[in-house]
């Protein structure tokens, strides 16, 4: 299992009538998640000032690999949560996961 990042930078969707953004094209493989988050998750610190950070996540991905994407969301949120213990959130807090099922009837549609 491979673990690439889409990098990206912008303003939240949604806040301003009009941003610009950037555009990224990958392919999904069966059973490969599309994980879009805030930096609100990688800079969540716990009591120690230190943040949870992209091995933390990347580590997190790994070890439920499999999972469906409700899951998989629930297990880095709990993750993170456990990582802040009491600390206060640092910022906002998104996440978004899509996850590939398999061949379907929309497999062969124009790329």
């Amino acid at each position: 299992m491979a673990i690439a990042f889409l990098r990206g930078k912008g303003t939240v969707l949604g806040v301003l009538p009009t941003i610009a953004v950037e555009e990224h094209v990958t392919e999904l493989a069966p059973g490969d998640y599309l994980v879009i988050y805030t930096d609100g998750v990688t800079d969540a610190v716990n009591e120690r000032m230190e943040d949870f950070g992209e091995k933390r996540l990347v580590e997190t991905l790994r070890r439920h690999w499999g999972l469906s994407a409700q899951a998989m969301l629930t297990q880095i949120h709990q993750g993170v949560r456990a990582w802040s213990g009491s600390a206060p959130p640092f910022d906002d807090f998104t996440i978004v996961v899509v996850r590939r099922m398999g061949q379907g009837p929309y497999s062969s549609w124009p790329r």
